[in-house]
């Protein structure tokens, strides 16, 4: 059977900026993408298909006609894959109004179901709304990946004399991971260091925590709960419930915290970001639907920042603030609380960082991590550019 991961075209601009450049299936939350998770319950590869014709042509691996599409921002569990693989030739699955799944052949993200045979799923989903949603199903998304993933596996042990570790049944290390004179606290959550991973001398993590392949935490960091660190990252300073989706450094002294990072992008030493106002009022966020800003419902709410965007040593986040692709904030004082792409500046003024120009850096950046900067992605970032014009201006 052929299935598809599909970006919704009405639910995609809501996790911007992440969405932004990649497809919503390769969203880091938890232990896995989306997509691995998907690949994990059906034990079959599904494919991504998203409304981008520049993003299908970096992510989209096949042409095929689907069998079988799903919406991309769920979270899957047993319940909802069973319910899905029950359905028959022409049904469809809602949940409130929301498509959820198709069994009906189809080669896009305009999914017609008009003529389809419509059910509703009668148990609770979980799935993305909002690019917070993101830092907010951490805790539960790390359990649920953990249990899954960890199941008939052994893990590795800690041969660290100076290491200590409370709650030793919550926690799996894999192959390669080297831990030196670090506390690890799993009694709350579970611990999932992955292979190669690297925790270095004097740092305190407590669970629910996920440190992806060859990433590190560096010495004498402190990583509060519901942190996941994708792939080849480093972090250091103190950090809580925040996803780093791969590639990122954040490796200095700063807080951050209910926050998300995309890739390639990088925290100058100092770097701090609010996640409290101080009349403890629910913090507004950029909304890319209505072009303003909205209250988001939450009391916590840091920085979410896109792919390829850069701090400077000592920079400041305001609550709430979003970060576009390709910006490279710094100087005193805290910056807007929304950064459209392709911006250079701080508090003071912003100006347009060149398109050129960042393609160079771009290129540095991944090539530092082994990665090539193709001329399909910079098409894509060509296309950001344009696009977020207006929004500089």
């Amino acid at each position: 059977m052929n299935i598809a991961l599909i970006d919704l075209p009405d639910l995609r601009p809501k996790l911007y900026p992440f969405a932004l450049t990649r497809p919503i299936g390769n969203f880091l939350v938890g232990i896995m993408t989306i997509q691995e998770k998907w690949n994990h319950y059906l034990d079959e590869t599904v494919d991504l298909v998203t409304d981008s014709e520049l993003l299908n042509t970096i992510f989209r691996k096949n042409e095929f006609t689907y069998d079988l599409v799903i919406n991309s921002t769920l979270l899957p569990d047993s319940k909802l894959v069973s319910s899905i693989l029950d359905l028959s030739d022409n049904q469809s699955l809602y949940k409130d109004g929301m498509l959820l799944a198709a069994k009906i052949n189809s080669n896009s993200v305009r999914i017609d179901t008009s003529e389809a045979d419509k059910l509703e799923f009668n148990g609770e989903i979980s799935y993305l709304n909002r690019s917070w949603d993101i830092f907010l199903k951490t805790s539960e998304e790390i359990q649920k990946d953990f249990n899954a993933l960890t199941k008939n596996q052994k893990s590795q042990k800690i041969n660290d004399p100076h290491t200590i570790i409370y709650g030793e049944k919550n926690l799996f290390i894999a192959e390669g991971a080297n831990i030196k004179a670090s506390i690890i606290n799993a009694e709350k959550g579970p611990v999932y260091i992955d292979e190669n991973a690297v925790i270095e001398e004097g740092c305190i993590i407590k669970g629910p925590f996920y440190l992806g392949k060859k990433s590190k935490v560096n010495a004498g960091a402190v990583i509060r709960e519901a942190c996941s660190f994708g792939p080849s990252c480093k972090v250091g300073g103190e950090v809580s419930n925040t996803v780093i989706f791969s590639n990122s450094n954040k490796g200095h002294d700063g807080y951050l915290g209910n926050a998300v990072l995309g890739e390639f992008c990088n925290l100058g030493a100092g770097t701090n970001s609010s996640n409290l106002k101080n009349n403890y009022d629910h913090v507004k966020m950029y909304d890319y639907i209505d072009e303003q800003f909205i209250d988001s419902g939450l009391q916590f709410c840091g920085l979410l920042m896109g792919d390829h965007s850069k701090s400077a040593i000592g920079t400041t986040f305001n609550t709430g603030t979003t970060v576009e692709t390709h910006c490279n904030v710094f100087g005193a004082g805290f910056p807007r609380t929304f950064i459209p792409s392709f911006s250079w500046g701080g508090a003071d003024h912003m100006v347009t960082y060149t398109f050129d120009r960042a393609m160079k850096t771009a290129e540095k950046a991944m090539a530092r991590r082994n990665v090539e900067l193709t001329d399909s992605n910079k098409k894509l970032f060509q296309s950001i550019f344009d696009a977020s014009s207006e929004l500089r201006s």
